[in-house]
Formats: structure tokens, C-alpha cells, sequence
């Protein structure tokens, strides 16, 4: 008895003296008092917008107003395309640019910034307060488990509908749980009556809800599923017997009161957000009701999450984890949480009953971006996503779809034999920068 009091009192000593050289050697990631000076005049960060809410009221002013004696230059990216020569598209800004002290990120870049040694490892503690399972979902697509990027927030998306539209024409509104062949019976009752039955925008995310590809980045070895492609595409093939007016595949149709129902997410340069001021402007009266499944036991589409890193090349990387520390503080995630982007904090339950609370959701039935179903996964073919909606949706738009649906898979096919050997080329790139 008395041995084993001896070797618990040894273990707590060097717990101790672990802890303080702990302390000693990260005295700068002091978690609960954090300084507010910061060493650098100007701070970049890279922000993804078009699949993000806009950084001003998402924690760009609030960075700047506790940290005045610094300025803050936010530069926003946008999405690749293959054979993309944009100066402001993420793959040239990676290959050509100065790295920044931070970037904001959507997920499905994760894996790509990775394997391009791109981030910095984050120390562990900074993910302490952050949902576990989200943080260990993240450590799991590095090849050392290391931690490389931490939960911004996740851009919720449903099932958007015109109640007048449904008042109107007595049909009954959407709700949780249904699936695309009963959205489309829905739509149904709308057709030919010289509006949008129904709209759906980021077809990447509709993807997601289907098994339609395996990809073995090993092989290189790609195969498409039939039976998720058929899946996929005998949707697309059911909305266009819809008579769909104009397939803009965004909210602004729907924003001025002209679409039925819209699937898509919150945030983003196809979000319902964007079009807050027609909603308002047109008057139009929506609720929203969880995304479509493609079966009763169907999953949701993969979780859209805003991720926050810091570049390895970053110049002032003190800096950069100090403003990092404040974005995840519970000051900005709870704000954030009121105007609709969901936070991935530890603590997140207890911010549920505001959310979206300060913002157009504000009344709306919000619990259904919260439904619990199972959800799809993203990998490497979604960091070009871009390609998918501008692929898919110009032969969804022409019909090509409708006569010879073979067409569309070797196109992708080809599309994806193409990106992954510009992936391998991209990652050169960036490596040599260095």
C-alpha cells in the first residue's frame, strides 16, 4: 500500500513539472487571459466567401475592433475550376501568392492544403474547447493525426418554401425528414403555372447523398456507381419534366417570390442569404424544412463547415494564433451563432435556442438544420466542386441530360482523370514555393 502511495505522489510531481514546462513553453497561448497586443502592423487573412458568410459581420469588424493598432487586409478567394487562370480563384492564389497569416477555409480544402504542407500544425490545446468529435474528424486527414485547421462554424442549408405559393394553391408545406421523390410530388402541384416548382443549387451537395463514385487516390483507379448515379441523375431528369422556367440553380429566383421551393445552404454566393434584401424587398413569406434524403433512411448531404488555419509561411505565426484564439472565443461563436452560422464549440448546445436569432432565420423553424440523420462524406473530387455545378448544370440546362445521360458520366469521368494529375502538378507548386 504505502508503494503505491509512493508511485501515485511520483507520478503528480512529474505531471507537475510536465504541466509547467508546459506552461513555460506556451506562455504566449495563455487560454484564459489572452493579450490583445499584437506585434504585427498589418495582419492577411484569406477568406472564403463564396462558400461562407461575408467576413465583416463574421468576425472581420470584431477583429478590428479589438485589435485596433493592427490592420486587418481580408482578401476573398474563390473557387477552382480545372485549367482556372483567375487571379483571384484559391489554386493560382496558393500557386502565385505570398502565404497569409491566416486563412478561412471551406473543408472540402482540407485534405489538399495538407498534402501540399501548406498549414501549421496547431497545438492541441487551442482545439480543447472546440467539439471533440469535429476536431478528431479533422486530425484524422492528416497522415501524422496532427491538428492542421479547427471549426470556424458550419453553414447550415435545407429546404426553403414559399408559404404563400402553398397557401395559394393548398398544397401542404415541406417537412422534416422528406424525401426527393415526395419534394418532387410536391412540386408537381405547381407545374406550369409560370414559376420555379422547385430549384436546387450546389449540386456537389446533392452528390454527397449518394454513393455514385469510388476513387482510389493510391490507383488512381476511378469508378462510377450506377445505381447513385442513376439516383442523382433521374432526379435532375424528374425536375426538368417539372417545366422548370429558368434553372438558375441560386436563391434569386426564389428571393423575388418566384420559385416554390429551393434547396441549398444559408451562406455562400449561392445561399439564401445573399437575397435578404429581395426577400424582404418582395415581401415573400418562407419557412424552411430540413434538407431532402433520397430514402426514408436516407443521409443528409456532407456538413459544410468554415475551418480556420494558419499557413506554415505565415510571417507574424504568434499573431496568427492569438487572433485565431479570438475567433474561436465563445464572444464571436456565440455572435456568429445568433446570425446563423452554427458554431462547433464544445458548448454549442447551449447557444441552440438563439440561433439565427439576429438574422433573417429570426422566427423561422430553424430546428430543422439540426435534424439528427446521418450525413455524406466529402474527398478529393469535391475541392473542384465548382466544375461539378458548371458541368452538370449547363447539360442539366441544355437537355444533353435528358437524351443521353451517358454523356454527362464520361464527361465527368474525364473531368476527374484531368483534375487529379493537375492536383499532384498544384502540389508540386506550392511545395517549391518553399
Amino acid at each position: 500500500m504505502e508503494h503505491r502511495s509512493r508511485l501515485s505522489l511520483l507520478m503528480i510531481i512529474l505531471l507537475l513539472l510536465l504541466s509547467a514546462c508546459d506552461m513555460s513553453r506556451d506562455a504566449q497561448l495563455d487560454l484564459e487571459h489572452p493579450d490583445d497586443k499584437l506585434i504585427a502592423e498589418k495582419l492577411v487573412i484569406w477568406w472564403d466567401e463564396e462558400y461562407g458568410p461575408p467576413y465583416q459581420s463574421f468576425g472581420g469588424n470584431a477583429l478590428m475592433e479589438r485589435f485596433k493598432e493592427t490592420h486587418f487586409e481580408f482578401r476573398l478567394f474563390t473557387p477552382p475550376t480545372i485549367s482556372d487562370h483567375r487571379q483571384e480563384s484559391l489554386f493560382n492564389m496558393l500557386r502565385a501568392e505570398t502565404s497569409p497569416d491566416l486563412i478561412i477555409f471551406d473543408s472540402r480544402y482540407l485534405s489538399l492544403l495538407i498534402d501540399a504542407e501548406y498549414l501549421a500544425p496547431i497545438p492541441d490545446m487551442y482545439g480543447l474547447e472546440m467539439d471533440s468529435d469535429m476536431v478528431s474528424e479533422i486530425r484524422s486527414a492528416a497522415y501524422d493525426l496532427s491538428i492542421y485547421a479547427l471549426p470556424y462554424g458550419r453553414v447550415v442549408g435545407g429546404l426553403y418554401y414559399n408559404k404563400a405559393i402553398f397557401d395559394q394553391y393548398q398544397v401542404p408545406y415541406p417537412t422534416d425528414g422528406m424525401t426527393w421523390g415526395e419534394v418532387t410530388s410536391l412540386a408537381q402541384q405547381f407545374k406550369n403555372i409560370g414559376l420555379n416548382p422547385l430549384d436546387i443549387t450546389n449540386l456537389h451537395q446533392l452528390a454527397s447523398q449518394v454513393p455514385f463514385h469510388d476513387y482510389d487516390p493510391e490507383t488512381g483507379h476511378f469508378e462510377i456507381i450506377d445505381l447513385g448515379w442513376e439516383q442523382m441523375t433521374n432526379l435532375l431528369l424528374s425536375i426538368n419534366e417539372l417545366d422548370v422556367k429558368t434553372k438558375t440553380r441560386s436563391m434569386s429566383s426564389f428571393g423575388v417570390g418566384g420559385s416554390a421551393m429551393v434547396a441549398g445552404p444559408l451562406f455562400g454566393n449561392d445561399g439564401l442569404h445573399i437575397n435578404e434584401n429581395n426577400l424582404n424587398g418582395f415581401g415573400v413569406d418562407w419557412d424552411v424544412a430540413s434538407y431532402p434524403v433520397f430514402h426514408e433512411d436516407g443521409i443528409l448531404p456532407t456538413k459544410q463547415m468554415l475551418l480556420v488555419g494558419v499557413p506554415i509561411r505565415s510571417n507574424y505565426q504568434e499573431d496568427a494564433y492569438k487572433v485565431l484564439r479570438y475567433l474561436l472565443s465563445g464572444e464571436i461563436q456565440v455572435e456568429n451563432n445568433r446570425k446563423g452560422l452554427a458554431s462547433l464549440r464544445g458548448d454549442a448546445a447551449t447557444m441552440i435556442e438563439e440561433f439565427g436569432s439576429a438574422s433573417l432565420l429570426a422566427g423561422r423553424s430553424v430546428s430543422s438544420f439540426f435534424v439528427d440523420t446521418p450525413r455524406g462524406t466529402h474527398d478529393m473530387i469535391y475541392e473542384f466542386s465548382q466544375n461539378y455545378n458548371i458541368m452538370v448544370g449547363f447539360l442539366w440546362d441544355e437537355g444533353i441530360l435528358d437524351k443521353d445521360p451517358g454523356i454527362v458520366k464520361k464527361a465527368f469521368r474525364d473531368n476527374i482523370s484531368e483534375y487529379v494529375q493537375q492536383r499532384a502538378s498544384l502540389i508540386s507548386e506550392i511545395k517549391s514555393k518553399f
